[in-house]
């Protein structure tokens, strides 16, 4: 059997005012939205994110076959349009999408995802991510490499889930920023749904936590393959005890190579870029 031409596509929705219910947060209109997506402060944290967080594990991955879709509202204010294009154009992988705002949330991510699928494919890996989210630097080899093994399930099924439940949280907390072990089921960032290039359907069309009542999942548990930002600019709610993985510890000294090894970040670094960040009262 040949061997099949797994397409990996992710997406990065940073920032943009889709339609209002597209948030956990209420908000009584798409100006009232805008104010607080757009608020400066809140755009600095994003961008912090953004640098610090997920691009390094983005310009690390040992795949480079593969394409990120950063989705933009196309009312993103200067400066932080100019900072978020200047941030990822060293890394080919990302594309930077503006869209129009205040549309249906899932029909407009589910465009263009299907906008941007190989109809060559045997398969679409699609994943999703937040900007304080950061993959393991293995994670797109492993939506590649895994898929054979899942193949015979796939044959009379039109898709199938991967999840990676182990990883990491990180949260700020004035200049402090902690990590934790985390292990917890079906959370985005570490998250793929195998499906075909001609479906009609895409990641964002179920809500991720009842993906088992939708589709087959099988989960990967051996090594970490997340990072999961925790603070207070959170739309989902998570908290920091939240999925706490009591079965493995680990010691500031191992989870620093395990940040390093795992994900291309050096914790140190991090952890001083962020008092800096705070120290310079950009948030």
């Amino acid at each position: 059997m040949p061997e099949p031409h797994v397409q990996v596509l992710l997406l990065c929705r940073w920032s943009v005012p889709a339609s209002l219910e597209a948030f956990e947060h209420k908000f009584s209109s798409m100006d009232e939205l805008r104010t607080h997506l757009y608020a400066p402060e809140r755009l600095r944290l994003r961008l912090w994110m953004l640098r610090n967080v997920l691009i390094p594990s983005i310009r690390s991955q040992n795949d480079d076959r593969f394409k990120l879709l950063l989705m933009l509202g196309e009312h993103l204010p200067s400066p932080y349009r100019e900072a978020v294009l200047e941030s990822v154009s060293s890394v080919p992988q990302i594309r930077p999408i503006f869209v129009p705002e205040g549309q249906p949330h899932r029909e407009q991510c589910r465009e263009l995802m299907q906008r941007f699928r190989d109809p060559r494919a045997t398969v679409v890996a699609e994943g999703r991510l937040d900007d304080d989210d950061a993959l393991a630097t293995d994670f797109v080899a492993m939506a590649r490499s895994y898929f054979p093994k899942l193949r015979p399930f796939f044959r009379n099924a039109p898709k199938l889930a991967l999840d990676f439940p182990r990883g990491f949280l990180f949260e700020i907390r004035g200049a402090e920023l902690t990590l934790q072990p985390a292990i917890h089921r079906l959370w985005t960032p570490a998250l793929i749904i195998y499906t075909r290039p001609s479906h009609p359907k895409g990641l964002l069309d179920y809500k991720h936590h009842l993906l088992w009542q939708h589709m087959d999942v099988y989960s990967w548990q051996d090594q970490p393959m997340f990072l999961r930002g925790v603070h207070s600019g959170n739309d989902s709610g998570i908290s920091f005890g939240q999925g706490r993985d009591t079965g493995r510890t680990y010691s500031d000294d191992e989870i620093d190579a395990q940040l390093f090894h795992r994900f291309g970040i050096n914790l140190t670094d991090l952890q001083e870029s962020w008092a800096n960040f705070v120290a310079s009262g950009a948030c």
